[in-house]
């Protein structure tokens, strides 16, 4: 093995981002973009003939009804899910799309349903340029098809994924796929079923139409993408071959998860444990909302409690900083004096009594034991700068805040979910 094929393959190792929703190393193309993209659709592979190099089935199955073969496939994909930039937020496939129960559809469609949660979902206005996405977007339907880039130097199948509203002018009521021929005759019809579309077999290897697709122009920077054929300098459809090596590198469309990188039920939880860290306008948590839509099925972390009330502080006013009070250094070689009792005579100097039958402990000593309360769960001292103001409120009547009480911890067995115990829990102050 040559040293430049050696490490040819490394793009295609490694963990998937999850991220993505492409697998590592399936060569893919957005049809989108500012420049105009040309492209050949290449065609569904015939069940019955294993050979990739020469097995293909025409675009459209013969038949009374019009039938379209698997050239394509579609699923439903969330982008940009998340908080932050682009960069931040996740595109994630729906389990919908291959049969399986998705979590973000369950929890979208609580927080959809909702007012407390309804700000999850709101997308904003389209083209404003401060608008903030929808931390849960709406599911999109986007089609795949194994396409041939004549103007890319790989002369190798790439996935192609197409909008829906591309999609629909491909082979919508109205696509071009299913254009009829006026001047198709019965006789011609009845030789070639193929002659009663105009434009006969999109997806053929012996010579595809090539096609055009580009962002409209209609609505400035709002408009959508376009689909057209790709014409010669004699104003002709574009036609381009598919040799055997090119349809040797063809993707199994019909099987999503081959190229598509499909995440588990559980990997997709983790996500949104991960986003939804935030409070509604109510002061709810957002696990709060997980654990609704999603009950008892997953790990999810009890919902933190509220931060304790500080005071308000005024426009102009800056707390002085508070110094730490001096903790003296115990001396090493000091022997440890155990404090005086209340009669000042240190404990060690009055030789202890056991208690016995005869001798019960005295009930004086049972009754302060009790009183005492049980120790309270650390808090973590806060900073300097928010030392005035914290003493300031619990100075005035605050609650001292508690810390709050630990999460699921992955791995763990997940608890019964009490829906009814959990709301009333919800309704005493957004805590949860």
């Amino acid at each position: 093995m040559g040293f430049n094929s050696m490490f040819s393959g490394l793009a295609e190792e490694g963990e998937n981002s999850d991220k993505i929703f492409t697998k590592n190393g399936v060569k893919t193309k957005f049809m989108s973009g500012k420049q105009p993209i040309t492209f050949t659709i290449l065609p569904a592979m015939d069940p019955n003939n294993p050979d990739k190099r020469v097995s293909y089935l025409p675009a459209i199955l013969p038949g009374e009804t019009p039938q379209l073969s698997n050239w394509g496939n579609g699923a439903h994909v969330y982008r940009r899910l998340g908080r932050g930039d682009w960069k931040e937020r996740y595109d994630i496939v729906s389990l919908s799309s291959v049969g399986e129960e998705c979590p973000i559809d369950i929890v979208r469609k609580v927080a959809k349903s909702d007012p407390t949660w309804q700000y999850l979902t709101d997308d904003g206005k389209f083209g404003d340029p401060n608008r903030i996405p929808a931390v849960l977007p709406a599911k999109r339907l986007f089609l795949f098809c194994n396409v041939l880039l004549p103007n890319e130097p790989e002369r190798v199948a790439h996935i192609g994924i197409f909008s829906k509203s591309v999609a629909n002018e491909l082979i919508g009521e109205n696509g071009l796929v299913f254009q009829p021929s006026p001047s198709a005759t019965a006789e011609q019809v009845a030789a070639n079923y193929l002659a009663a579309y105009a434009n006969g077999d999109i997806t053929a290897p012996q010579g595809a139409p090539a096609f055009v697709v580009e962002k409209g122009h209609d609505k400035g920077e709002m408009s959508g993408y376009t689909l057209k054929f790709a014409l010669d300098s004699s104003r002709r459809v574009m036609r381009i071959p598919a040799t055997q090596d090119i349809m040797a590198t063809r993707y199994d469309i019909n099987d999503l998860k081959s190229y598509l990188n499909i995440l588990t039920a559980e990997q997709i939880v983790n996500i949104l444990i991960r986003e939804l860290t935030g409070r509604s306008p109510a002061g709810y948590h957002e696990y709060a909302l997980l654990k609704l839509a999603l009950g008892g099925k997953y790990q999810i972390p009890e919902p933190p409690a509220a931060p304790a009330a500080t005071n308000t502080i005024q426009s102009g006013f800056v707390p002085e900083p508070t110094t730490p009070a001096a903790v003296p250094v115990p001396d090493a070689t000091a022997v440890p004096v155990p404090p005086p009792t209340s009669s000042g005579v240190p404990p060690a100097a009055v030789p202890p009594v056991p208690p016995t039958a005869a001798q019960p402990t005295p009930a004086a000593a049972t009754v302060t034991a009790q009183a005492v309360p049980p120790a309270a769960a650390p808090v973590p001292p806060p900073a300097n700068e928010a030392g005035a103001a914290l003493a300031a409120a619990v100075k005035a009547g605050a609650a001292q805040p508690m810390a709050p009480a630990p999460g699921t911890v992955p791995g763990d067995a997940v608890p019964a979910f009490d829906k009814q115990a959990f709301l009333a829990r919800l309704a005493k102050g957004g805590n949860a």
